[in-house]
């Protein structure tokens, strides 16, 4: 193939946690948007230790969905990384297919995921994969993408931290297509857009939660917190960065037209209350008109608490406020929270 030369590419993206994962259909949208056909199967094994037999069925199953894929990719946390190893060492079997990793483990412990992947992704991972399926499609030299550690000729390669995502509204959100989703449902996968009662299977995903990221970024340095990890790739990660309420009414709208029962949404942001008193209003005011008597919760901290923005949360629906509880002991401030 000549270099430089684009070729459209299959590309399948996997979850194995129990709810379907938010980053990774923004992903599934971006993939898209570039001209490559895109795939998101969610299987929700996040245990290890599953019978091999279930593996083996459930491989099978999947087979279907990435036999000719130009690219595999996983997302994981700690907790679901040793499932996605077992699956990982079953499509090897079968498929010639690069394989990556992103997620929270695989910037704590890419050392750790490169023994399983050709490419880990460090931190913030959108811009990033962007470019390696530039590169893998234009025939380039994908193992030095910025944001990834690779392996070539049994040696690890450390490339650089890739940027980070300024403007949260330049990310799609996801269009809850379903015709190229595909979710575990009685024992087999199946894709989503072709079952008949799809109502029922997603009622198993999503089951009282829809889950959605409004912002990212945190100015705290707490030791226990994957916020601490990422601040030590870059101080960027301090900088909260947040979605307009367009952007956030958007996403919310195209799930209200596919999620046709009541749902309580969770705002699964490190400070959802970091935000003007007038952004709250606005929140406040679309919320009730635009997604009506459905109601959230929240993180926040108490640097961020003020009296009206609480009163416009409660009027728009607010019905949990998590806060986590600080200590006065400096031992553990200093060795357990890092301030």
């Amino acid at each position: 193939m000549p270099k430089n030369k684009k070729r459209k590419m299959k590309i399948v993206l996997i979850s194995n946690t129990y709810s379907p994962s938010p980053i990774l259909l923004v992903i599934h949208e971006m993939i898209k948007e570039r001209g490559h056909d895109s795939y998101y199967i969610h299987i929700p094994v996040y245990q290890s230790n599953f019978p091999e037999e279930f593996y083996d069925g459930i491989d099978n199953e999947i087979k279907k969905v990435y036999d000719g894929a130009d690219l595999i990719a996983f997302t994981c946390m700690t907790n679901t990384f040793l499932a996605c190893t077992k699956f990982i060492q079953r499509i090897r079997k079968n498929s010639n297919a690069p394989i990556a990793i992103g997620g929270i483990h695989s910037t704590a412990k890419p050392i750790e995921c490169v023994e399983y992947a050709d490419y880990v992704c460090i931190g913030e991972g959108e811009n990033a994969f962007m470019e390696l399926i530039d590169r893998l499609s234009e025939n380039k030299d994908p193992e030095h993408t910025p944001g990834f550690y690779a392996k070539k000729d049994g040696k690890i390669i450390k490339n650089p931290q890739g940027s980070l995502v300024k403007d949260l509204d330049s990310l799609p959100v996801p269009s809850f297509n379903l015709k190229d989703q595909y979710y575990i449902f009685n024992g087999k996968l199946v894709c989503m857009g072709d079952y008949k009662n799809d109502q029922e299977m997603l009622r198993q995903y999503y089951t009282r939660y829809y889950f959605m990221v409004t912002s990212r970024g945190c100015p705290y340095t707490c030791k226990f917190c994957i916020n601490d990890v990422l601040k030590r790739l870059s101080p960027e990660y301090r900088i909260i960065r947040k979605r307009s309420n367009d952007h956030i009414f958007k996403e919310l709208k195209n799930m209200k037209s596919v999620l046709k029962y009541p749902l309580t949404i969770g705002f699964a942001d490190d400070d959802f209350f970091s935000q003007s008193v007038e952004q709250m209003k606005d929140f406040s005011e679309r919320y009730k008109k635009e997604v009506g008597n459905a109601p959230f919760f929240c993180s926040s901290t108490p640097h961020s608490m003020h009296e009206d923005k609480m009163r416009y949360a409660v009027e728009a629906g607010l019905c949990r406020l998590e806060i986590g509880i600080q200590s006065i002991n400096d031992k553990t401030n200093w060795e357990i929270h890092g301030r």
